[in-house]
């Protein structure tokens, strides 16, 4: 009875994260937060490009079958993984060099290398 209650538990805390899970994987393609806003951003647009989608061909007179829509979301998904699938293997590293990151941008390492003071004072040492 506790493993089903345990199994129940971890399917719950499962289905609540997966929303989210998305911007973990842009989260860990990155440090860069420009670079993250455009992901997060294009993701975005493509999600509401779907929702308008299926909102339209919900409207029609006669709508598709809710099954024919089900199946079109799934195949979405599938075709969506095939692609997301070879981004996740070459570009998601356990850790990203700050040189790299700021490869395509016009910021510096002293823009986003943070600094601690010494002792109070006016000295700045690098983290």
């Amino acid at each position: 009875m506790a493993n089903l209650r345990i199994l129940v538990s971890n399917l719950q805390f499962t289905y609540r994260d997966s929303p989210l899970t998305p911007f973990r994987f842009m989260g860990a393609i990155s440090n860069n937060s420009r670079k993250l806003a455009n992901f997060a951003g294009f993701y975005k647009g493509i999600q509401s490009a779907g929702a308008a989608v299926i909102w339209r061909l919900d409207s029609f007179d006669s709508p598709p079958s809710y099954m024919n829509l089900f199946a079109s979301c799934w195949i979405l998904l599938a075709g969506s993984l095939f692609v997301a699938l070879p981004v996740m293997i070459w570009k998601i590293k356990d850790t990203v060099p700050v040189e790299e990151d700021l490869k395509f941008t016009d910021e510096t390492i002293d823009d986003v290398v943070g600094y601690k003071l010494v002792n109070d004072s006016p000295v700045r040492e690098r983290v």
